[in-house]
């Protein structure tokens, strides 16, 4: 039996930070059925949506919002859990995997958007959700998550922790079944996108075995201005030569992406430069890799996707069998597609951020030892 648990605080630090179970102060608690998380929105919009698992405890922790509430229609899935949260779910893994076996395959359904971050995929997820027949979900987190449980992450202390390949790969698929459910028993869709954060490029290996059918738009950018615009978006306010931050963004990077654990030295932290550097190698390596091992991908980069965007949606758009609805399509194109959040491009001080030369160069050094630049 699970436990609904009343929200009496909020503990989030930063808008783009993982989501975690330390998120909410959590207060009294009455019984759940895990049940009622399967059947709660059909037709509608969910009211219960995964959020994380729990490390500590080793319980799957869900949301839950208003049926009314657009959680669908926001840029970042994770941001919209946490602001529109009225109570948290909790139920054990016995109950999660149970859960997940009770739903449909989203394979035959999938595609991803998949990249390097900074590089158009935020509009990419809008204007694929313009496509009536398209569920489109940015950015949910439980994904980035579950990437620091596979076995290679080995300081993992979490209760959630894979022990093998095999593990890991049934904990993703889990997740997907969960996250995708009510989307797909309603019905009104034949494509579901899942834009996860840019970490997950790590997870090339395992998506190709889980979905080896599944599409992947792939975009990059080219180098140096991509790690400006990272670090217009999330370090403008923060500084990021202090060793608290440096540690921090070094130790949770490093639990994704296994090339930066393998360069992090005790006593000595990397810079952010090079960090975020090694995190844009690491990603193109992991695509070239699955490209060899049979990836079906439509790959684009930022500068190409800025320049003619309508003509590229509608080529992606007839790859995928879509249809879609022209003025819909020039509305999302339209807008900021980031709009509502922290890193939309009219949030305070964006236009006006200048990065930090040491910081580029930093990076530039990483890009240039790895043949990019």
């Amino acid at each position: 039996m699970g436990r609904r648990y009343f929200i009496v605080g909020r503990n989030r630090e930063l808008e783009v930070a993982p989501s975690a179970a330390k998120d909410f102060i959590l207060g009294e608690s009455c019984p759940f059925e895990p049940r009622e998380l399967l059947d709660s929105g059909v037709g509608e919009r969910p009211r219960f949506s995964l959020y994380c698992l729990d490390s500590s405890d080793g319980s799957a922790v869900f949301v839950e919002t208003s049926q009314d509430y657009p959680l669908d229609e926001a840029p970042f899935f994770y941001a919209a859990q946490y602001a529109g949260a009225q109570a948290i779910i909790k139920i054990n893994q016995t109950e999660f995997f149970e859960l997940a076996d009770a739903t449909s395959d989203p394979g035959p359904h999938l595609g991803w958007i998949q990249s390097v971050g900074r590089s158009g995929t935020t509009l990419a997820a809008r204007a694929l959700g313009a496509c009536e027949d398209v569920f489109s979900l940015s950015e949910p987190d439980v994904l980035l998550q579950v990437l620091s449980l596979s076995p290679e992450c080995l300081h993992s202390r979490s209760l959630w922790r894979c022990r093998n390949e095999s593990e890991h790969d049934r904990l993703i698929d889990a997740c997907l079944r969960l996250l995708s459910h009510e989307a797909l028993s309603s019905g009104r869709y034949q494509r579901l996108i899942i834009k996860p954060r840019s970490q997950f490029c790590e997870a090339f290996p395992a998506l190709l075995r889980l979905y080896p059918e599944a599409e992947t738009l792939f975009l990059t950018r080219a180098p140096v201005p991509w790690l400006k615009s990272v670090f217009s978006a999330y370090f403008r306010d923060l500084d990021c030569d202090a060793p608290e931050i440096l540690e921090s963004f070094e130790k949770s990077l490093a639990s994704y992406i296994p090339l930066i654990q393998q360069r992090c030295v005790p006593g000595k932290t990397q810079t952010m430069g090079a960090l975020w550097a090694l995190h844009y190698v690491s990603a193109l390596q992991k695509f070239e890799a699955a490209k060899s091992h049979g990836l079906r991908y439509y790959a684009l980069t930022f500068e190409e996707l800025e320049k003619s965007p309508l003509q590229h949606f509608e080529a992606l758009f007839a790859r995928l069998h879509l249809r879609w609805d022209e003025s819909a399509l020039s509305a999302v194109l339209e807008q900021d597609s980031q709009k509502g959040s922290g890193l939309a491009r009219s949030s305070a001080g964006r236009e006006k951020y200048r990065s930090n030369p040491r910081y580029i160069e930093d990076g530039a050094a990483i890009f240039r030892e790895f043949g990019f630049l």
